[in-house]
């Protein structure tokens, strides 16, 4: 290997200066003239060795990149320290012809190396190989031998015209960059929703397994770890923006550039070529076919070879192996007409693909009782897609686009996603190939007759069902549905078992008890949910507190489906019309008891904070201390709160106010501290004394029992006595008008009919209401039974119960550390002194 010049080729040192060498001088000049006529650069360096010139003083070998050096070489233009050899004119003219000659994009060997390394084959994903060294026939192929050829030559000027294309495009249109999605991305699976319940019910236990529940804790956390998605195109989309937004249109192709901004360039063998940033974004080099018709076409420049597009089918592969061809069918319901058509689909596909020669069977892809307006529950489709992606299928073939879709945008998404990877689908009733058809109208077209199909049979349903719901229809979802089955004439039957379960949940729901509390209840009796269950969820047990089925009523169009393309079921908050059919089956629950409920839900849910210390304005309910509702500050009006003293290892329970226990004599100077032993022999002596004021509550109860079992329906009564006055004293009105003169008899006709024909209705109504009112014989034995029942009660309470507290009392003031004032339901007051 010769030694490098450190003085260019035609010049040397003398006497410290650098001067002209004459013999290398007219070497220079025969280069470039040389060049000039045609000569090749191994021609020149041939001819160099031919005349004995040396390159070196160690040597006379010439090889090409020596010339090339030479008429690169700036220098031999002159500056102030080399002298001038060659004219400007003959300089330019050579390096232009050298460009021209080498690449029309100024590239050399190692660009090309770089472009190399990225390129793939689009088929198999293995590297391209450029053959043919610096040949001018040089062409790029797949390495893999097994891979099909490229349709034509494909050469280094069409391979970075590409490139070249793609960037100037990204640089002219910044949108192509854009990727979408985010940064992070979380998507829980089933089996994380189903561990995350399993770990819920195992802590809501009254006996936790701690061990146990840590480890599930962990494979929990592993699970959603492996869940978790690392998205990092958004940056990568920032940084290509960054890297082209100071560029402008590139003649030349910036290999830098190019190394920062393409991850890989994918080839087709149709010589499709793909340029894949470093977001993941892929742009398509797409190249217009030029048509040898009549019509006139664009001139091109001289330096342009146009090469032909050629129609990319999956037909086009049928030289090289046989099609493997996919059948897809699909029926929306499964009723035994479509059964028949499923089955008929299915036999005709498999028959039509093995009689064909060129085609090979890839398989049969049917669903069965499923929509097609989305893809989401078609698992036989999307395993379709799925080996399309994965080369395993060069052609679908299905009955008609509504057998494919019947949502237009999913239609056209999945039609293109197969188009891009050369896959046509085939739809025998249209008589169309999605990879032949010159435009999409057709298929947007036929897709959205087959979405309004799907709209006009949804529309179809809804008004079915609107109209069952007037006609007071109802249908039971019995698997959810507690303490009721499906009876032998269709109606709802009771369970008596799970009926008394319902009841136990409305009897402690109205005592106090928290949702949590009456699980654990249910538990503890070991008593079973509607699915067979034994472990209870406070959202079911809240479900059956508002369900008003339990009361023999059933409101219809609680949910609403809010289109049939989605399918996506919502609550309706008014947006649609509710139906509420009354008495439609043998109630569980009293209408008393469940109104009761109802007031007592959203008593709680409208709750808020009695202490400052809390965030939100939402209170919260207590069912463990009947007290914490009901005992309030007689100076602030501020609730009571339970509070524990520690002294010497000596524990004090005592009820203070919260104002004094948050912002001390500030607010409330003087309430007391009430302590609990004292406080709750002081409340059952209050109500002791309240049931020893015997005759007063006996008055109050047997007249408000009278009121109720005697008086029923007195208002109505007098409502209907008062309306027949106005219907005689309108006839009379009309008699005095007719004896005047002062209209014709004929004319009043219909007024005395609707006169009739009201007073004849609320005679009835009366004479219903006047026998009801009236006490029978059996209602008088009721009431004397209870009267008698009041009259030996001896209401006398020994201990401190929290259910009946909330029974009978309203409120407890604390009026000083010695007295209280306890205010019963129905306003009696009884003062009661602290020991």
């Amino acid at each position: 290997m010769p030694k490098n010049r450190t003085i260019p080729f035609g010049y040397f040192m003398k006497n410290g200066e650098i001067t002209t060498n004459t013999k290398e001088v007219y070497a220079v000049v025969t280069i470039f003239d040389e060049y000039l006529k045609g000569k090749s650069l191994l021609e020149i360096a041939k001819l160099m060795e031919t005349e004995k010139i040396r390159y070196s003083e160690y040597s006379d070998y010439w090889n090409k990149n020596m010339v090339k050096r030479i008429i690169e070489n700036e220098k031999y233009l002159g500056n102030d320290t080399y002298p001038q050899i060659i004219a400007e004119n003959i300089f330019k003219q050579a390096n232009e012809k050298r460009v021209r000659k080498a690449t029309r994009l100024n590239l050399i060997s190692d660009d090309l190396q770089e472009l190399r390394n990225r390129t793939y084959c689009f088929e198999c994903g293995h590297r391209f190989s450029r053959i043919g060294g610096n040949s001018k026939y040089e062409h790029w192929d797949c390495r893999n031998p097994d891979c099909y050829r490229l349709e034509y030559r494909l050469t280094d000027q069409m391979l970075i015209g590409a490139v070249l294309n793609v960037l100037n495009s990204a640089i002219a249109n910044p949108s192509l960059l854009e990727s979408g999605g985010e940064i992070c991305a979380y998507a829980p699976t089933e089996e994380i929703v189903r561990k995350q319940n399993e770990i819920n019910q195992m802590t809501d236990s009254p006996q936790v397994d701690f061990d146990r529940v840590k480890a599930e804790i962990f494979r929990l956390a592993e699970m959603k770890y492996d869940c978790c998605t690392y998205n990092e195109s958004p940056q990568k989309t920032e940084e290509l923006r960054n890297l082209l937004e100071n560029n402008k249109q590139l003649n030349i192709l910036d290999i830098g550039l190019f190394k920062a901004c393409v991850s890989r360039i994918w080839i087709s063998h149709f010589c499709t070529i793909e340029v894949e940033l470093i977001n993941g974004v892929r742009i398509k080099n797409i190249t217009e076919k030029v048509k040898t018709s009549r019509v006139k076409t664009m001139s091109t420049a001289p330096n342009v070879t146009i090469i032909p597009a050629k129609v990319q089918t999956a037909e086009s592969r049928s030289k090289y192996h046989q099609l493997r061809v996919a059948a897809y069918c699909r029926v929306s319901t499964a009723q035994e007409e479509q059964q028949n058509s499923y089955q008929v689909q299915i036999a005709y596909y498999t028959d039509l693909i093995n009689r064909k020669k060129e085609w090979t069977l890839a398989g049969i892809f049917a669903d069965e009782g499923i929509s097609g307006t989305q893809t989401k529950k078609r698992t036989e489709f999307n395993r379709t897609i799925r080996m399309c992606r994965n080369k395993k299928i060069d052609l679908i073939i299905t009955k008609s686009i509504s057998r494919f879709s019947r949502n237009t945008v999913d239609c056209l998404q999945y039609i293109r996603q197969l188009k891009e990877l050369g896959i046509g689908v085939i739809f025998e009733k249209e008589n169309i190939n999605t990879l032949t058809m010159t435009s999409e109208f057709m298929i947007a077209l036929y897709g959205s007759f087959a979405q309004a199909e799907s709209e006009s049979i949804s529309k179809n349903i809804l008004w079915g069902k609107e109209k069952a719901y007037r006609e007071g229809k109802v249908n039971f979802q019995y698997k959810h549905l507690l303490g009721y089955k499906k009876g032998a004439d269709g109606k709802p039957e009771i369970v008596p078992d799970e009926a008394e379960t319902v009841k136990l949940i409305y009897k402690l729901f109205l005592d106090g008890y928290s949702m949590k509390g009456i699980k654990n209840v249910l538990e503890s009796k070991k008593l079973l949910t509607s699915m067979g269950n034994k472990i209870w969820n406070e959202s079911f047990i809240r479900s059956i507190l508002k369900n008003e089925k339990y009361v023999g009523d059933a409101l219809l169009q609680k949910t609403y489906t809010l289109d049939c393309i989605t399918h996506k079921v919502v609550k309706n908050y008014g947006e649609r019309p509710m139906y509420l059919v009354t008495d439609h089956h043998d109630p569980i629950i009293d209408r008393d008891t469940y109104n009761r409920v109802q007031q007592e839900l959203a008593r709680r849910s409208s709750k808020r904070k009695i202490s400052d210390k809390t965030k939100t304005e939402q209170g919260k309910y207590s069912s463990k201390y009947a007290l914490t509702e009901l005992l309030v500050c007689g100076k602030c009006g501020t609730p009571y709160r339970r509070t524990t003293w520690t002294s010497r290892g000596k524990k004090l329970i005592v009820w203070r106010c919260i104002s004094r226990l948050e912002h001390g004599k500030r607010y409330c100077p003087d309430s007391p501290t009430i302590k609990e032993e004292q406080l709750h022999k002081a409340i059952v002596r209050a109500i002791n004394n309240y049931y020893y004021c015997g005759n007063d509550v006996e008055k109050i109860l047997k007249a408000n029992i009278s009121n109720v079992l005697e008086c029923h329906g007195q208002e109505e009564i007098a409502a209907i006595e008062k309306r027949l006055k106005e219907i005689d004293k309108a006839r009379s009105d009309l008699i005095r008008l007719i004896a005047t003169g002062g209209c014709d008899e004929d004319k009043l006709d219909s007024e005395f009919e609707k006169l009739y024909e009201e007073e004849q209705s609320l005679s009835e109504r009366l004479a219903m209401l006047k026998s009801k009112s009236q006490t029978s014989a059996e209602t008088q034995a009721k009431l004397d039974k209870i009267m008698g029942l009041i009259d030996n009660e001896k209401f006398e309470l020994e201990t401190f119960d929290n259910v009946l507290i909330r029974k009978l009392i309203e409120c407890v003031k604390v009026l000083s550390k010695t007295e209280i004032l306890v205010i019963f339901k129905g306003g009696y007051e009884v003062r009661e002194e602290i020991e």
